[in-house]
């Protein structure tokens, strides 16, 4: 298998190749002057499976295109298979129509990912709370991980706790306040 990245997951991408032995396909990056993005695969990819690494925070809109325009260029590149690697999936906590004319915008994305040619995906800590599991909304096979035990973990190797109260900003994080408590 091999990995590549968007420009939010070369650190992380980095890093999982370090640990795993992956090989890395580089990626050549660049804006037209009307800002759409050019990129390109740069090592010969065919016959791989390939995982993308790619955070939807900050900027999701831009950095979906690019997730999007980066799994099409590894399938016409020849790739066997695409495995998405989104740490931080934008558009999870719409996931409820709310109030009528709003979308739903997890199972939207979810759409848009499956259609780019993902074949499976993994997140971590996706915002699923009022959902059941992955399957409910992916039609492709997906994972959730969480963070939530190593960073209790950390916590409790590097501070004293004796005295600590966990909180969230919102009744949504009660689920992640948890695991850490």
């Amino acid at each position: 298998m091999i990995i590549t990245y968007g420009s939010s997951g070369e650190s992380l991408a980095r890093k999982i190749a370090s640990i795993s032995g992956m090989r890395i396909a580089e990626t050549t990056r660049r804006r037209f002057p009307d800002g759409e993005l050019y990129l390109r695969v740069e090592d010969d990819v065919s016959g791989e499976d390939a995982a993308v690494v790619q955070s939807l925070g900050l900027n999701p809109d831009a950095l979906f295109m690019e997730y999007s325009l980066l799994v099409d260029a590894l399938r016409g590149a020849g790739c066997r298979s695409v495995t998405g690697i989104i740490p931080y999936m934008a558009y999870a906590r719409q996931d409820s129509r709310f109030r009528r004319g709003e979308p739903l915008s997890t199972k939207q994305l979810a759409r848009l990912i499956e259609s780019s040619g993902t074949d499976r995906l993994v997140t971590v800590d996706m915002h699923l709370h009022r959902l059941k599991d992955m399957g409910s909304i992916f039609r492709i096979p997906a994972a959730n991980l969480s963070a939530m035990p190593l960073l209790a973990d950390y916590y409790r190797r590097n501070y004293d706790l004796s005295r600590t109260v966990v909180v969230g900003p919102d009744s949504e994080s009660e689920q992640w306040a948890k695991i850490i408590a």
